[in-house]
């Protein structure tokens, strides 16, 4: 399998490292401390290290992707499965995909169809479904016949396969479709809300966004308008903030629909860790939630904050800067994911690898 596809389907399902314990700060300048087992590659195959480097499962795997602490995915030969921290197989490796766990379960694949699969190796919900989502709240929504409904962690119908389209639930609600109808259904799947927009997200701290005419604003989980349709585009709340756009610029408004950082920038991004991109003049900034600004940036494109680092691009390499705007990581990767638990995956020469917060690189070519 060709790490190209190693790190599509790693970055998809957030895989990052096995660790026994860690200290991890990238606030300030100095060293992180880690120690923790590691993917590591020689070559062509991965196996698991220390932060010394230090050999500890062989290196055997074609691929090898984290779960947790106690347990990682690993493909050998095109099939997937799972080891053990002492490097016990738990499972047979005849499975098309394993997908990440949520909520202590994750999705299989076999054949043509989708089940379930705790932590311990154990196939807890047959492979029966075309299509399966992650468990969110304790239901998953899966396909069978072309319906969609939701199933609980026993395998048990929860919500009948009667819908033409299903998202997860989040805030205790699900957002559904059937007959052209579109609603939110509650755990009960009572109707709570009939929805007479073009457009609208899942609830996110209280609100969902919501589209009519081409205006963007939010409701309530009573279906309430609280903040008038008005803006051009609009996002989610995160971190008690949500992006709008009103004519050409961008800019962020509170819960009450008031601004909170003036309307006045070519785009922005999202808040992340306390800090949102920006852009204007066709250059890159950072602002944090006081309206605070550094501003230029050099870079050509820059992503949201990760444990206090952030990967920016410049003259087609990636490298990371930290929340001062300053070069911590060089910039030198034809490719990076973000950082989580402590480690990010990038690309260097076409062959990709584990760097750490301190930019240490767990590879040997």
């Amino acid at each position: 399998m060709k790490f190209k596809i190693f790190f599509l389907i790693l970055f998809s399902f957030s895989s990052l490292c096995l660790y026994e314990n860690q200290e991890i700060t990238a606030q300030n300048d100095k060293l992180i401390k880690v120690n923790k087992l590691i993917p590591y590659r020689k070559g062509k195959k991965w196996g698991f290290c220390d932060n010394h480097k230090k050999i500890i499962i062989p290196l055997k795997y074609d691929d090898i992707m984290y779960i947790d602490e106690n347990i990682s995915r690993v493909i050998l030969n095109d099939y997937w499965g799972i080891v053990n921290r002492s490097g016990k197989e738990i499972t047979p490796i005849k499975y098309f995909c394993i997908f990440d766990f949520y909520e202590d379960l994750a999705v299989f694949m076999l054949n043509d169809t989708r089940g379930f699969i705790n932590k311990q190796g154990i196939e807890v919900i047959p492979s029966k479904y075309q299509l399966a989502g992650d468990f969110h709240e304790g239901y998953a929504k899966v396909e069978l016949n072309l319906k969609w409904g939701f199933i609980n962690k026993e395998g048990s119908e929860v919500i009948p396969f009667i819908y033409d389209n299903v998202c997860d639930f989040h805030e205790g609600l699900a957002y559904v479709e059937l007959n052209g109808e579109k609603k939110f259904i509650d755990k009960e799947n009572k109707e709570i809300i009939l929805l007479k927009y073009d457009y609208i997200d899942n609830f996110k701290e209280g609100l969902a966004r919501v589209k009519w005419n081409k205006l963007s604003g939010y409701i309530n989980k009573e279906g309430k308008e609280v903040i008038s349709l008005k803006y051009d585009n609009a996002d989610n709340f995160y971190e008690g903030l949500a992006r709008i756009k009103l004519k050409d610029w961008w800019g962020f408004i509170d819960k009450e629909g008031n601004q909170f950082i003036r309307i006045q920038y070519d785009w922005v991004s999202n808040f992340n860790e306390d800090v949102a991109i920006f852009l204007s003049n066709e250059e890159y900034g950072l602002v944090d939630k006081q309206g605070n600004e550094i501003f230029p940036l050099k870079f050509t494109e820059i992503d949201d904050f990760h444990e206090g680092l952030a990967k920016v691009k410049l003259n087609n390499k990636w490298g990371f800067i930290n929340k001062k705007g300053k070069e911590v990581i060089s910039l030198k990767y034809s490719s990076a994911g973000n950082f989580k638990n402590g480690l990010a995956g990038v690309d260097l020469n076409n062959n990709w690898g584990y760097i750490d917060l301190n930019g240490t690189e767990y590879w040997e070519d």
